[in-house]
């Protein structure tokens, strides 16, 4: 659960972080060049990479049981085998005195 969660903050900052860098081009003018224009299109490209690995993240099961708190609870291999002779009812078993 750690690595989803490590995972969902680096894709967030980076998204923004991609976002941030294709604003400052058009800010600062160099939107208008075919390099500019080509670099901001990178930008947005690789933010919109980042905001769905965001979402895929956030829609994921694991993700969604670690919101509500409980830990996905393995049952143990004796819990999957079928009931054993001891703990059956003893009176199925009666032998006759005489």
């Amino acid at each position: 659960m750690l690595e989803t969660l490590i995972l969902l903050i680096l894709s967030i900052v980076l998204g923004i972080g991609s976002l941030v860098w294709a604003g400052w081009l058009v800010l600062a003018g160099q939107f208008q060049t075919f390099d500019g224009l080509f670099l901001t299109l990178v930008c947005l490209v690789l933010a919109l990479v980042f905001f769905i690995n965001c979402l895929w993240n956030i829609r994921s099961q694991e993700f969604k049981e670690w919101l509500q708190g409980g830990e996905r609870k393995e049952s143990s291999p004796e819990a999957k085998r079928s009931p054993s002779v001891s703990s059956l009812p003893n009176n199925s078993m009666k032998k006759d005195e005489g």
